[in-house]
């Protein structure tokens, strides 16, 4: 399936954070991007790098991310 992969790491990315192991969360969501994920999984995936980037006080790199998610998820129709 197209983006396959990226899907998956988007959501074991997810799983890791809700576990609170935000490093391996991290390195899941960049590989997702790096995966040629479709624009809906894109957007979720900067999303949740976001919320990582906020709770890390990285407010301008939160706001980055958030803005290119809302982007991707609109022009994947998320």
């Amino acid at each position: 399936m197209l983006g396959e992969r990226a899907l998956w790491l988007a959501h074991r990315g997810t799983a890791r954070m809700q576990l609170h192991h935000d490093h391996e969360a991290r390195v899941d969501f960049e590989s997702g991007l790096l995966s040629d994920p479709r624009d809906w999984v894109r957007g979720r995936i900067l999303a949740k790098l976001s919320e990582l980037a906020l709770a890390a006080g990285e407010r301008a790199t939160a706001r980055r991310q958030l803005e290119a998610a809302m982007e991707f998820s609109d022009r994947g129709g998320d």
